[in-house]
């Protein structure tokens, strides 16, 4: 009978991370795992739960990415220690810091061995799952490159854990834009009916320099603000 190990990691020496421009590779073998907390990404970090075989844990894996400016990126990990010639099943969460790059992303995708495919941010609608305004609580951080807005916003969630990002959507008024967030159901499990709070990263392209004004759908108020592009 194969020995269980099961190793809970929240910061691990063997994550590395790296960008890439070649073909998805994954290295030695592994598999990722969906939990109810992982994988994650928040606003500076992205935790991945993986298991494979070996003597010891704490194996090193590298994460790799690739992206489309700030509307698209892929992330997967590379195991970088090789197999070994042991049946114990480890499990390990990893975390590792996130690059600006994917941290503006309005769509990331993780992707793992045996054509493994998670959506952790945007994506398309899945049709059989509901989807909902998400109310702006308070806006992050506001970020100018070029004529593009990049802004970090915490949103009301319905269930705590079971919501992800969809997209967004606005309307403009002169130099003033009503912005609504939307968000999907990731699950078909029941979920607890208590609010959480949802990290979004979202990107707004202007037409030119200006001041301009965001609004934020909040329930029956927006969540404002004033930003000058250069």
């Amino acid at each position: 009978m194969k020995a269980i190990l099961l190793i809970i990691v929240l910061w691990l020496a063997g994550c590395v991370l790296e960008s890439s421009d070649d073909a998805v590779e994954f290295g030695a073998s592994y598999r990722l795992l969906e939990r109810t907390t992982a994988p994650l990404l928040t606003q500076d970090s992205l935790f991945v739960a993986v298991s494979y075989s070996g003597c010891n844990g704490n194996h090193i894996f590298i994460l790799r990415y690739r992206a489309a400016g700030f509307s698209a990126a892929e992330v997967w990990l590379f195991k970088q220690t090789g197999d070994e010639p042991c049946d114990r099943h480890i499990e390990e969460t990893k975390r590792f810091a996130l690059p600006a790059v994917i941290k503006s992303s309005e769509r990331v995708t993780l992707l793992g061995p045996y054509d493994k495919r998670i959506i952790l941010r945007g994506g398309p609608p899945s049709p059989d799952l509901p989807t909902a305004r998400l109310a702006v609580f308070r806006i992050d951080s506001a970020t100018v490159e070029g004529n593009s807005v990049i802004f970090q916003l915490t949103c009301a969630e319905p269930e705590a854990g079971c919501w992800r990002y969809l997209r967004k959507d606005y309307s403009v008024d002169g130099r003033i834009y009503f912005v609504t967030v939307w968000g999907q159901r990731k699950t078909t499990e029941p979920c607890l009916a208590v609010l959480g709070s949802l990290n979004v990263i979202t990107a707004i392209t202007l037409p030119g320099p200006g001041t301009y004004e965001f609004k934020f759908w909040q329930y029956d108020r927006t969540k404002d603000t004033t930003l000058t592009v250069p």
